[in-house]
């Protein structure tokens, strides 16, 4: 009798930047767009992943919360709010199942 392995896939968000409105009367360094990359690693050890941008309305100055004072936990939670994370995520599986059984190869020609 043989034994299965179940796979899992971990993911990860990583911010790589933000554009911000240097300033609109009393507040400073307001986030307009948040560049990110959202990263899925199989348990066998197999990666990939997405990117973009979103794009933020202006926020309601009794809500703001200064940009040094923002941790990655906070962006993520607007990240997570904003984007499909059901739907990356099933592209990201998806994806990475392709790469253990792949339907299409780039092959290099052997000639010259």
């Amino acid at each position: 009798m043989s034994e299965t392995t179940t796979l899992t896939i971990d993911y990860e968000w990583t911010i790589i930047a933000v554009d911000a409105q240097v300033k609109d009367g009393e507040l400073e360094n307001i986030i307009k767009t948040i560049h990110w990359r959202y990263t899925a690693t199989s348990s066998d050890g197999l990666t990939d992943f997405v990117y973009g941008a979103v794009g933020f309305e202006p926020p309601d100055p009794k809500a703001f919360i200064p940009y040094t004072d923002l941790t990655k936990k906070q962006i993520v939670s607007w990240l997570e709010s904003a984007v499909d994370i059901t739907a990356q995520q099933k592209i990201l599986a998806d994806s990475i199942s392709s790469k253990r059984a792949p339907q299409f190869v780039t092959l290099t020609p052997n000639f010259v």
